[in-house]
């Protein structure tokens, strides 16, 4: 069997929802603008998992993105080390997150959560077709 060995930086999709790629920061990390400049950040990271858990800064929720079994997490208070909204999910060995930046959250918690869902479930379907496996002729 002949397995596709994909970098990382190749999962990043140029568009997702109302954001656009501007520029991959690191080899697993892009920075995405709508409006203004680095509104939203994607980070893609081998398989390391995540927890589901509220804490006293930060509210979580179970989201599914396009069937996969993600969290979404919502900042309780303003603080200038933690992104307002972070939505992650993991896919095939992979664990993705989608942060909106204090620019891409505007102040307005339901339209950011709508924006960072829309994102996530066009990231996903990016990623469904970059891991999926070569057809054979």
């Amino acid at each position: 069997m002949i397995e596709c060995v994909l970098a990382v930086a190749a999962l990043l999709p140029a568009q997702m929802g109302e954001y656009k790629l501007t520029r991959a920061a690191t080899d697993t990390k892009g920075l995405y603008s709508r409006k203004r400049a680095h509104e939203a950040t994607l980070l893609a990271t081998e398989e390391g998992g995540f927890s589901c858990a509220s804490t006293s800064s930060v509210r979580a929720r179970t989201r599914y993105v396009r069937k996969q079994r993600g969290c979404l997490f919502l900042a309780t208070e303003v603080d200038p080390h933690i992104a307002p909204l972070v939505l992650a999910w993991s896919f095939r060995g992979y664990t993705f997150w989608l942060s909106l930046t204090k620019a891409g959250f505007d102040g307005d918690p339901k339209a950011a959560e709508r924006r960072a869902t829309r994102a996530s479930e066009d990231a996903q379907g990016w990623l469904e077709r970059a891991l999926a496996p070569p057809h054979r002729p």
